[in-house]
């Protein structure tokens, strides 16, 4: 039996030991973000997307660049809707790559089977991406190709911008121009003549090029199931087409079109509007989209 002196001890220690006052159960702090940016020097840093790719960037580009390292991504609403209509195994065209924002996010779209041609002219841009893709790990489903995608061939004057990478275009008397841009000298490829075969989805973003993209793609855009995907800004395009007969002859080989809105969705557009639209992007096709996970708006 235990004596009241071991008793009367034990109730001691266990007074002592029991706290005043009960604390308040403070939540789990959260788990801190893992480094997002890496600087490995003025010319170039490492920056992790919020889907979970990592990109070489230029910390001097105020641009793409500084808002890829600031948040982790570069127009979501595009960028989603780009995703879902990239399927696996499907052949992509991405003119106009940028640092590869949608090269690997379509890299990873297509899967394995699948298979991504992107065009960059811009070199210094190009030299990111080849990077980026290899980093990832989708050098066996993309080709990069140091060119600008027109409708010609050989030499061409080509505008570049350090601190505005993403106004990288083909030489013209443009009303729109950013600071500090110089010019380069630069090969000019046609899409048709790259012999990639049928292709499902075309995507660009080339400053006011996208018409005379399409229009060194004929044999391209004859697929009956291509999709388009285009910057649709008319007052750069105005610089080198008449805005509404380029729509008219898209129109008139049976394309429809729809833009897409800030919450993801697309509405569809009339031919006549095609001339008078604000700059926003586009997705052209002759397909039933209602197939792809996208909401469909109402006509306006």
């Amino acid at each position: 039996m235990m004596s009241w002196r071991k008793s009367l001890a034990r109730r001691l220690r266990g007074l002592r030991s029991r706290p005043e006052v009960e604390p308040s159960v403070s939540p789990t702090p959260p788990a801190p973000e893992p480094t997002r940016y890496f600087y490995l020097g003025p010319d170039v840093a490492l920056t992790r997307l919020t889907d979970g790719h990592h990109l070489f960037v230029d910390p001097q580009d105020e641009s793409v660049g500084v808002h890829l390292i600031a948040h982790g991504y570069w127009e979501a609403w595009i960028h989603d809707v780009v995703r879902a209509l990239a399927r696996k195994g499907d052949q992509v065209v991405e003119v106009g790559a940028n640092v590869g924002v949608y090269t690997v996010a379509l890299a990873k779209a297509v899967g394995e089977h699948g298979h991504v041609v992107s065009l960059e002219a811009n070199p210094r841009l190009a030299a990111l991406v080849r990077r980026s893709v290899e980093f990832n790990g989708y050098s066996n489903r993309v080709t990069l190709l140091d060119k600008a995608a027109t409708d010609i061939t050989g030499p061409l004057k080509f505008r570049v911008s350090r601190a505005n990478a993403g106004g990288g275009h083909t030489s013209v008397d443009s009303p729109i121009a950013a600071p500090g841009m110089t010019e380069i000298d630069v090969e000019a490829v046609r899409i048709d003549d790259l012999g990639l075969g049928p292709i499902n989805l075309l995507r660009m973003d080339a400053e006011g090029s996208e018409p005379l993209i399409l229009h060194g793609a004929i044999e391209t855009l004859a697929n009956p199931d291509i999709i388009v995907c285009m910057e649709w800004d008319i007052l750069q395009m105005s610089a080198r087409v008449p805005v509404g007969e380029f729509a008219a002859w898209l129109a008139g080989m049976g394309f429809r079109f729809w833009r897409i809105e800030t919450d993801r969705s697309l509405t569809p557009l009339p031919l006549e509007a095609m001339g008078t639209l604000g700059g926003c992007e586009v997705v052209m096709t002759r397909r039933d989209l209602s197939a792809y996970d996208l909401h469909i708006r109402p006509p306006e």
